[in-house]
């Protein structure tokens, strides 16, 4: 596949909804390598449009490039010596390190099931 077609208006129910499966799982890692699941910690995500866009487009080329590798990035923020641009961004310089990484969590219900019986 070369192109994908994206429509601006939203439907009722979107391609990627079915099944739903379009998962996202926020963690927090501290300085030791621990990772930490809390509901009640926040984490933000602030981007310029031009950034909404970089991500966006490049995240959908992932998705469609190589199917048979697992994807992880991890960006760290920029420097005035050095930046680096990953996934169609530049991390701000006071930005945590960001890390990304693609996983099939399988449905909605699996995820809601799971955590029922922990």
């Amino acid at each position: 596949m070369n192109k994908i077609e994206i429509d601006l208006t939203p439907k009722e129910e979107e391609f990627f909804e079915e099944g739903e499966r379009n998962i996202m799982k926020v963690r927090i890692q501290l300085p030791t390598g621990e990772m930490i699941d809390n509901v009640n910690y926040r984490v933000e995500l602030s981007l310029s449009k031009e950034a909404m866009l970089g991500l966006g487009i490049n995240l959908i080329r992932a998705v469609y490039n190589d199917s048979s590798k697992v994807n992880f990035w991890h960006l760290y923020p920029s420097e005035s010596d050095f930046s680096s641009q990953s996934l169609g961004i530049y991390l701000h310089s006071t930005s945590c390190q960001l890390l990304v990484s693609e996983n099939d969590f399988g449905s909605l219900q699996d995820v809601l099931d799971s955590n029922q019986k922990s």
